[in-house]
């Protein structure tokens, strides 16, 4: 038997909802108390409910943007900031395995990268590019199998196909769709902020496989998938 205060987490939740939420709406007048949110929020990343985890996730952009804000145009703070929160949101979507939460972990890296990156500063080098990429090679491979399971289970359990299996493949393959789009939202922010420092990269991890879902033999949503990654390469 395992004993939760549910009453302890939902005032957990609700102070990291109310810290973001005093993040987004002061900026740069929340700079002062950046450092001691950082230090409160960092190891909540790792708690166990589900809400604390968001909340935290969903703050960080905010921090980075008012560390943006309140100390321009000197970009030391930022870039440390930066960079600290980077590794943090790689780990976390590595290790997450709830679905909705790692598209807010990879929209939270992508609004910190957009954030950051005012001014033209590429602050990312090729050891954390290469992190970023194979974390998104990671979910991408994870979400691949994950459909291609559930297909085979449906294949062999029998009995035809109802109403019920169409609804959820249907919803299965929306879900699929949302977390590939935002995928390419972060492929393509880190092309949009890095520029040219990123394609090599890019074709050491990511090229053959963007070739091979464009291929006419895979699934529409494929290769609408591999299509979103190629514009942002012409781009």
């Amino acid at each position: 038997w395992v004993a939760v205060r549910t009453a302890a987490v939902e005032e957990q939740s609700s102070a990291c909802q109310l810290v973001m939420l005093m993040v987004e709406k002061l900026q740069e007048h929340f700079y002062p108390n950046v450092e001691a949110t950082v230090n409160a929020i960092a190891p909540l990343l790792d708690s166990p409910h589900e809400d604390v985890r968001s909340f935290c996730m969903v703050a960080i952009p905010e921090l980075v943007r008012s560390t943006a804000k309140a100390t321009s145009p000197d970009r030391t703070a930022l870039i440390n900031l930066t960079e600290y929160f980077v590794g943090l949101l790689v780990k976390s979507i590595e290790s997450e395995s709830s679905l909705e939460l790692i598209m807010t972990g990879l929209q939270a890296l992508r609004a910190t990268f957009s954030y950051a990156c005012t001014a033209s500063i590429r602050f990312l080098n090729v050891s954390q590019m290469e992190a970023i990429t194979q974390c998104a090679t990671l979910v991408l491979r994870d979400s691949l199998q994950r459909r291609a399971i559930l297909r085979a289970e449906a294949q062999v359990s029998g009995g035809g196909v109802d109403e019920d299996d169409v609804g959820d493949e249907e919803m299965f393959q929306q879900n699929c769709m949302e977390l590939h789009f935002n995928l390419a939202e972060l492929i393509g922010t880190v092309f949009k902020t890095h520029g040219s420092d990123f394609m090599v990269v890019y074709r050491q991890i990511w090229h053959e496989t963007v070739v091979q879902m464009v291929h006419v033999n895979c699934l529409k949503e494929d290769r609408q998938f591999g299509y979103f990654i190629i514009s942002d390469v012409i781009e």
